[in-house]
């Protein structure tokens, strides 16, 4: 399950209570058990996911600056875009 079955199911569960959720908690959705884990799951999932990408970003962002500026060989740079990238990869 993606994030945006999740948001889908959210914004098309059936309403139920009142018409209008003026006060909190009058108007709710009802989702099961099982669901709510599955949700919970594939959210922890993508979570994960976005974490490693955020924790390997500044190591791609410096490798691609030196590759723009033609620090040392533009070999060099490149294999460390490609290492971080591969870091990113297997932590998601």
């Amino acid at each position: 399950m993606t994030i945006t079955d999740i948001i889908k199911i959210l914004e098309t569960a059936n309403r139920i209570g009142q018409d209008t959720d003026s006060l909190e908690g009058t108007r709710y959705i009802q989702i099961s058990d099982t669901l709510a884990k599955i949700m919970a799951r594939d959210l922890s999932k993508e979570q994960n996911k976005i974490l490693a990408v955020a924790e390997a970003l500044p190591e791609l962002v410096e490798a691609c600056q030196k590759t723009l500026r033609g620090v040392d060989s533009r070999e060099i740079p490149l294999l460390e875009i490609r290492a971080a990238l591969a870091k990113m990869e297997a932590k998601s």
